[in-house]
């Protein structure tokens, strides 16, 4: 069942009751907020389906991923063979759906190819395109797609989620605190039961933060090379954000958090040495 997202569920309900579906729209938001999970139930919707698995109605493009398991780019033979896919026929009344999941990472040829498809838009076929950075998609698909925008859940339907999942009531706060809204990390975090691990990542780095400097670069040198660097400074950041809200206190390191979470977002830094910068400020 899908939690939230109310004006959007009516304006759909509204849509599809009068036959006024547009061909395509860009689900923009914070990412893990439920977007493509909004789309795919969508789906189901529009062609009366209790499931969206194995369906050849549905197609669903994502981002290759690279060696490491990180997200990369959508090439253009995922988009290619799309006309073909859309020119197949389907049982009366209902809708052929393509989802695009992380839109922004099309590559030019994708973006390119993708556009043409657009512009030639058949009967009873719509796309979704789910992204975080809706500037990053470009202005030629956006002229052609309806833009609805998403927003973090609140945090007590967070916390009600997660309950609903079997989570005690420290656990249940404690995911409020770091899903920051976003009720997709909720899901992944109970399916992997990894609360207990993260509620450990963030005592080490409390405790690494009262040490000396020595300990502290240590500390900093472990979390590059560990590979986690970025979730685990995502993770400092929810804490941070959540206890200058409460108690009006560590301003000054939920700043430097907020500028550490960019610069290990450019490639061009080194994790190390802005770890290394972060530890020495706080």
């Amino acid at each position: 069942m899908l939690i939230g997202f109310e004006k959007q569920k009516k304006y759909f309900e509204n849509a599809i009751a009068n036959g006024a579906v547009a061909h395509a729209y860009i689900f923009f938001g914070p990412e893990s907020i439920g977007k493509r999970m909004f789309a795919q139930e969508i789906y189901k919707k529009l062609n009366n389906r209790e499931k969206e698995e194995a369906d050849g109605d549905l197609r669903v493009i994502s981002p290759r991923t690279t060696k490491d398991g990180d997200p990369s780019t959508i090439p253009v033979e995922d988009i290619r063979d799309l006309p073909y896919f859309l020119s197949l026929s389907s049982l009366p009344g209902t809708h052929k759906v393509v989802i695009i999941d992380n839109a922004d990472r099309l590559t030019l040829g994708a973006a390119n190819a993708l556009l043409k498809t657009l512009e030639e838009p058949l009967p009873h076929r719509v796309f979704f395109l789910i992204t975080s950075q809706p500037e990053m998609i470009s202005l030629t698909i956006r002229s052609r797609c309806q833009e609805i925008r998403f927003a973090p859940h609140d945090d007590n339907v967070i916390t009600a989620q997660a309950k609903s999942a079997g989570l005690s009531n420290e656990d249940a706060e404690f995911i409020a605190m770091i899903a920051r809204g976003r009720i997709g990390m909720v899901a992944d975090l109970i399916s992997s039961k990894s609360v207990s691990v993260l509620k450990k990542d963030l005592k080490d780095f409390q405790q690494a933060a009262g040490k000396g400097i020595f300990q502290r670069f240590v500390f900093a040198k472990n979390v590059a090379d560990s590979g986690r660097a970025g979730k685990l400074v995502d993770l400092w950041l929810s804490w941070a954000r959540t206890r200058v809200v409460a108690t009006d206190k560590a301003p000054g390191v939920l700043h430097a958090l907020i500028k550490l979470s960019y610069e290990l977002s450019q490639s061009q830094y080194n994790q190390r040495l802005a770890l290394e910068r972060f530890f020495l400020v706080i």
